[in-house]
């Protein structure tokens, strides 16, 4: 994987929000819903925000303490487990301009780490409000 390449969030089917200091990122069509902590959600806003992944790695060395000389490999492992999990995909815009958003330090380094559930995945994929044929609901009476 490239260290300049960009990538973009797969939506409409991804869908992420932060929520006090994680990234619940949740892929609609497979039904599965991951959390992303720590350095795991400060890449995630990276990536939403069109940074590429050496750009990336110069963000967390900013914004972190006590970096692991691997870093950039790391890096690289959660993109491509994210690209792998249809979570993000290369983006064919340029990397953006925009200063990195580092602001206060984040606390000491943790290599990123996705974590999966499956446990809602048929609440998920079961979504009756977003299962829209067109018609309106509840349609018109029978008979």
């Amino acid at each position: 994987m490239e260290s300049l390449k960009v990538f973009r969030v797969n939506a409409p089917d991804v869908v992420a929000e932060a929520i006090d200091g994680e990234v619940v990122v949740i892929h609609m069509t497979q039904g599965v819903y991951y959390s992303l902590e720590q350095s795991a959600g400060y890449l995630w806003e990276l990536i939403e925000k069109g940074f590429s992944a050496q750009r990336m790695v110069e963000g967390v060395r900013e914004a972190f303490s006590d970096v692991s000389s691997e870093v950039e490999k790391d890096i690289q492992s959660f993109l491509e487990e994210l690209c792998q999990r249809g979570l993000i995909l290369a983006a064919e815009s340029p990397e953006t301009e925009a200063a990195l958003p580092v602001g206060e330090e984040k606390g000491a380094y943790q290599k990123p780490k996705v974590e999966v559930f499956e446990d809602m995945q048929d609440l998920l994929l079961a979504d009756p409000i977003h299962d829209f044929d067109g018609q309106p609901w509840p349609g018109p009476a029978q008979g």
